[in-house]
Parts: C-alpha cells; sequence; structure tokens
C-alpha cells in the first residue's frame, strides 16, 4: 500500500517525535523513508551562498545523514534525505509529489488557534494541498496545559 514515506523535519525535537511512527509504517508496508527538510527562505539567492549560508547547509546534510543511519538500524528497508530552500508547505508538496511519496508523516507544533488564524500552519497548508494521506502528530511538547 505504501511504497514512499515523506517525513519533513525542521531539525527541532518536535518535529523527530514521528519518526517511531514513520518506521513502524516503513517497516510494516516495506516502504522507503525520505527525510525532508526545507531551509525557509523568501526566493532564491541572487548571489552566491555566503560561507555561513553553506556552513547551515553542511550542518543540515549532517542532521539529515545521522537521522538516516538510525532509521536503517532501526530496520527501515530503505532511507534517503532531501533538502530545499522555500516555503516548507510548498515545498513539501512539490516534494511529495516529484518523490511519489504515498504518505506524509509530519508533526505539527501545536501554536495557538489565533497564531494559526492568522498565519496558517506548515500542517494545515500541507492537508490541504495533498490528495495523498497525511499523518499528523502532535507530540507531547507540542500540547498546551489545559488553563483553568
Amino acid at each position: 500500500m505504501y511504497k514512499t514515506v515523506l517525513v519533513p523535519l525542521d531539525g527541532s525535537s518536535v518535529a523527530e517525535q514521528v519518526l517511531p511512527h514513520a518506521v513502524q509504517f516503513a517497516r510494516g508496508f516495506r516502504a522507503a523513508v525520505v527525510l525532508f527538510h526545507v531551509v525557509p527562505s523568501a526566493g532564491v539567492a541572487a548571489s552566491p551562498l555566503t560561507p555561513e549560508e553553506k556552513a547551515r547547509i553542511a550542518e543540515v546534510d549532517q542532521y539529515l545523514v545521522q537521522l538516516k543511519e538510525r532509521l536503517v538500524k532501526e530496520g527501515v528497508k530503505e532511507a534517503s534525505w532531501a533538502v530545499t530552500a522555500g516555503d516548507p508547505a510548498d515545498e513539501i508538496i512539490r516534494y511529495a509529489d516529484r518523490a511519489g511519496a504515498d504518505l506524509v508523516v509530519m508533526s505539527t507544533h501545536g501554536r495557538s488557534e489565533a497564531y494559526q488564524w492568522l498565519f496558517g500552519s506548515v500542517a494545515s497548508k500541507v492537508l490541504q494541498g495533498l490528495s495523498i494521506p497525511v499523518l499528523i502528530l502532535r507530540p507531547r511538547e507540542a500540547v498546551r496545559p489545559a488553563s483553568g
């Protein structure tokens, strides 16, 4: 049923909490996992990358390589990674289509309803923009305590 599971990550421990779920899907369906990171940007830079930008990209690459190796050790038959720049929601939608993903497994950071109303959320934009299943998990750190 699922051959490719796309896992968008932003480098936070909150986002990484989806990994055990993605691993279970991948092992159960013998699917490949693609770890995906979007470097937010307002557009494509007109000049060559600065040394600082190159260093940041190298850090993201190393981060994803380590996660990929972890997933393979946990029994995922095939794992890879990709990095793009742009609007996170737009890039996740575009890459899911391009990679032929059958499932997206991602977290939401659980920001307030007012924040989401004003700015939208990456998770809800991805959910609306894709026709494939999207599993959105709300990790523990993202849950706000009940007021009272």
